[in-house]
């Protein structure tokens, strides 16, 4: 089977993968959010005969979590000597020609909750804006140090560390949108905890009652 991300025959290329321990912990992370949770619902529902409803919904629980973890597995990019191919978690493959690459710029960002730094890479067009963009601990060490020095245009490093505000002011555009508002950001995941968590809690209590 053809790699979606692979060129035409004759482009020298190389594919990248993220760390495959991104995939173990998520599905870690799965499990453990999950099966505490519904073995707990099965204790109580279960004696009370109206658990299929509970069943459905852990069963479509763990469809979706097998969707995004095959779209996990599959993600990639490939760059090429015509261009760069990507294709992230829950996005069709874009292909950026190798003519709109003029820059990259490496720079350390502090963690808000430990001492560590992370390094963000960012390809950029002619206007300066985004056209790729890795993080370091989504890939080997290795793997970052190839994508950085791949295409022969002026690297730029920021050697001194920055906090995440200090990021969004000088580099804010080059962001995504959830980290240009992550106020906004909080309250749209806190929200969707309530849609998720409040219709369980309601059913859980209308069958035990």
């Amino acid at each position: 089977m053809t790699d979606r991300l692979t060129p035409p025959q004759g482009v020298p290329f190389v594919l990248f993968r993220p760390r495959r321990k991104l995939w173990r912990h998520a599905s870690l992370a799965c499990m453990m959010f999950t099966v505490p949770v519904f073995l707990s619902l099965y204790v109580i529902v279960i004696p009370t005969g109206r658990w299929l409803p509970f069943v459905i919904a852990h069963v479509v629980l763990l469809l979706l979590f097998t969707i995004a973890a095959y779209r996990l597995w599959g993600a990639g990019v490939t760059l090429a000597s015509d261009g760069i191919r990507e294709r992230e978690y829950f996005s069709r493959m874009v292909f950026t020609p190798v003519e709109a690459v003029i820059s990259v710029v490496v720079m350390s960002v502090r963690n808000s909750y430990s001492d560590e730094s992370v390094e963000h890479v960012f390809f950029l067009d002619a206007g300066g804006r985004t056209l790729l963009r890795f993080r370091s601990q989504m890939w080997d060490r290795a793997d970052l140090t190839d994508m950085i020095n791949f295409y022969a245009v002026p690297i730029h490093r920021n050697e001194t560390p920055l906090s995440w505000s200090q990021l969004r002011r000088s580099h804010g555009r080059n962001l995504d949108v959830w980290e240009r508002h992550p106020i906004v950001t909080s309250s749209a995941v806190a929200l969707l905890l309530l849609i998720v968590l409040v219709p369980l809690v309601i059913g859980t209590l209308a069958v035990i009652q």
